[in-house]
């Protein structure tokens, strides 16, 4: 585990990050140099922060801002899809009342199962570990999500609205991915300057 120097800028290493639509927003803060989380211009290693100086691990599930924008972006997609389906039988203001807290019992039961049953298979296949497992189950969540939404796309109704919203966060991060991956060498060499 990495740990990176105290400074303001450390919470916006990209490395802290999972997603590269994240990632690239932090990188351009970083390289941008501004004003830190107290309102400081930390961004090099010799500046003395005094009581705001911070110390962090590099690991990609630090980001709060991440994990909950994620988070909400799938909960509000998958409720999405069950008031869908639910609207057939009922009005649509009790299909969205019932399909949110539906869809967040069954985003939680998927992630158990997932960890229970699909990990296993596909480390067994060969697919690297890790720590924990939250590589594999969020890869294969955010498949099963994916495709879920690849067909409510295609609907005329409403719920194609949620779902192009989502396909189209899953494209802009593929962008990010590309972008991160051209300018590689400067996101490391940013990161150097913040990382022991």
């Amino acid at each position: 585990m990495r740990i990176a120097r105290p400074q303001a800028a450390v919470a916006w290493v990209p490395s802290r990050h999972r997603y590269a639509l994240f990632r690239l927003i932090a990188y351009l803060r970083l390289a941008s140099g501004a004003d830190g989380p107290h309102g400081d211009r930390g961004w090099r290693p010799d500046v003395d922060l005094g009581a705001n100086a911070i110390v962090l691990a590099i690991d990609r599930d630090q980001s709060s801002v991440e994990a909950y924008t994620v988070c909400v972006l799938v909960w509000m997609t998958v409720s999405a899809f069950f008031a869908a389906v639910l609207s057939s039988t009922l009005v649509l203001p009790a299909a969205i009342a019932l399909a949110i807290p539906i869809a967040a019992l069954t985003l939680t039961l998927s992630m158990v199962m997932t960890g229970l049953v699909v990990t296993p298979v596909l480390h067994a296949v060969g697919l690297p570990r890790g720590a924990d497992n939250i590589a594999p189950a969020t890869m294969v969540m955010l498949i099963a999500v994916t495709l879920a939404a690849s067909y409510f796309a295609t609907l005329s109704t409403w719920v194609r609205i949620p779902a192009w919203l989502f396909l189209g966060a899953v494209a802009f991060n593929g962008v990010a991915a590309i972008v991160l991956f051209v300018v590689r060498q400067r996101v490391r060499a940013a990161e150097a300057r913040c990382v022991a």
